[in-house]
């Protein structure tokens, strides 16, 4: 129970309150008037201690306040939210560094950290805190391993710039062991998973309805030109009617999502790059361009491939989440949208594809990315080999 709180002084105009428990343990009190995204002030509270005069405390309470200023100023908020924002914003202005990873940063940290530990004072975040929310990132699949790696990433560089701002005392962060990547059962979906997948998108993509199923429709068609081109989301997402002419694709840029807003740019590694389409995929896209024609009041050559009710491009984080969910109800386990650029990728190569063209239509620099990454073998391999091993053994008869 708290017996006395009054004013003793403002720092950088946030007013710095003493207060005293009935057990005679003093503390600080901080109001923050303008929280990120918040219009209602924000208190934070430091214990000062026991065996006192309020003196000595209010001196200690201001020196507290002092040590925080820096930490107050960037985030506004010493909440953990507001804080990892904030050192978003610093490495947005950051020489060299790429905007795709400052925008995974923020998608990374509004679905996945914030409700986890968003809400804590940042100075009150414990290492257990962090490992428990890896351990519940990865039991319930929401994230990869690769993209828990990216959150420890996150945190690890974040909790060193708290302590250049004196918001922290320690980096909790070297207590917090590195996520450990486990490999997956399977890189691409077999041959029957495909068939469903395809069997599951085939209604949606038959349903001609004007204006009706505006985004299953764009998801069911990005998963085909996922699984006829090998295309990442974002590229299918950055897609224009201009880029696809006569039998040809082109992939001139890509869609990306910087803090919360879509973005064109540049695809990964530069691969601007042109591709013949599948006949049966070129049939499925003059189809769907016609039944935007039906429903959407003006299209034009900058008409989005992938687009909304209000003609926008939809984003890729959306069809991620769409394709996740359907491939989950059909039973199956494993497997995110970009693994059907795994399966097209392994698919060209079983049959007999020349590697250095799969590399390019993939967009790899080297081919090396393609084998090490993108391919992976399959039980019929090993019967083929087994049949080669054996002409090898009788001498080529």
């Amino acid at each position: 129970m708290t017996i006395l709180e009054a004013e003793i002084g403002q720092v950088d105009g946030v007013r710095i309150f003493l207060g005293r428990y009935d057990s005679g343990r003093w503390y600080a009190r901080a109001y923050l008037p303008h929280a990120r995204g918040e219009g209602a002030s924000r208190r934070v509270r430091h214990a000062l201690g026991f065996g006192m005069t309020s003196h000595e405390a209010a001196r200690l309470a201001l020196e507290w306040a002092e040590t925080q200023r820096a930490a107050w100023g960037v985030a506004g908020s010493s909440r953990t939210a507001d804080m990892l924002a904030a050192y978003i914003d610093h490495l947005g202005g950051v020489a060299g560094r790429e905007p795709a990873t400052t925008s995974t940063y923020r998608s990374l940290l509004r679905c996945h950290i914030a409700p986890a530990i968003g809400a804590i004072e940042v100075a009150d975040v414990r290492p257990h805190m962090v490992q428990r929310m890896y351990q519940k990132m990865a039991s319930s699949g929401a994230l990869a391993p690769s993209s828990i790696k990216l959150v420890h990433e996150l945190l690890s560089g974040a909790w060193k710039w708290f302590r250049e701002l004196g918001a922290v005392d320690l980096d909790i962060m070297s207590d917090v062991a590195t996520p450990r990547s486990r490999k997956a059962v399977t890189g691409y979906f077999p041959a029957h998973e495909v068939k469903a997948i395809r069997e599951a998108i085939a209604p949606i993509l038959a349903d001609d309805s004007a204006g009706r199923n505006v985004n299953a429709r764009s998801f069911a068609m990005a998963v085909l030109i996922a699984l006829g081109t090998g295309l990442r989301e974002g590229e299918i997402c950055g897609l224009m009617r201009r880029d696809v002419r006569d039998g040809r694709l082109s992939v001139q840029r890509k869609l990306t999502e910087s803090a919360g807003r879509p973005e064109y740019g540049i695809p990964k590694d530069s691969s601007v790059r042109n591709l013949t389409l599948p006949p049966e995929l070129d049939e499925a896209l003059q189809a769907h361009f016609a039944w935007q024609d039906t429903w959407m009041r003006r299209t034009g050559p900058s008409t989005p491939v992938m687009c909304s009710r209000c003609g926008q491009p939809i984003r890729p984080s959306a069809v991620s989440r769409w394709f996740t969910q359907l491939v989950r109800s059909l039973g199956i386990s494993h497997g995110t949208f970009h693994t059907l650029r795994h399966t097209h990728a392994t698919g060209l190569v079983a049959g007999k594809g020349n590697l250095a063209e799969v590399a390019r239509r993939l967009g790899h620099a080297s081919v090396n990315t393609t084998i090490g990454n993108y391919v992976h073998a399959s039980p019929r391999d090993d019967v083929e080999l087994a049949m080669l091993s054996g002409e090898v053994a009788k001498g080529g008869e």
